[in-house]
């Protein structure tokens, strides 16, 4: 199931550079809020999964790294996760404050 979840990420990245390029577009016609905050989260989430396949492909034999450099990049591959988290959760709490 991990490796199934994995290879549904590829080509996850291309809607969220869309969502990035419309974000902006439409910034221009009218503010949009939390622009930086929604941009940052979206790009810490697109790292995230550029740095996932390299992972994906060492699993499953495709390519082999050597076990230091995955090490270190499964590292910054939850740190990015965390990243978008914690954007994430604090996106969503301003929005809830704005709505109440």
């Amino acid at each position: 199931m991990s490796q199934t979840r994995k290879v549904m990420r590829f080509g996850q990245e291309i809607p969220l550079i869309k969502a990035i390029r419309e974000r902006l577009i439409e910034h221009e016609k009218k503010p949009v809020r939390m622009i930086f905050w929604k941009t940052i989260s979206d790009i810490s989430l697109i790292a995230y999964f550029f740095t996932d396949h390299p992972l994906y492909f060492n699993q499953i034999g495709f390519i082999k790294y050597d076990p230091k450099y995955i090490e270190n990049l499964d590292y910054i591959n939850n740190v990015f996760w965390l990243l978008n988290s914690i954007f994430d959760a604090a996106i969503s709490i301003v929005d809830l404050q704005y709505l109440r």
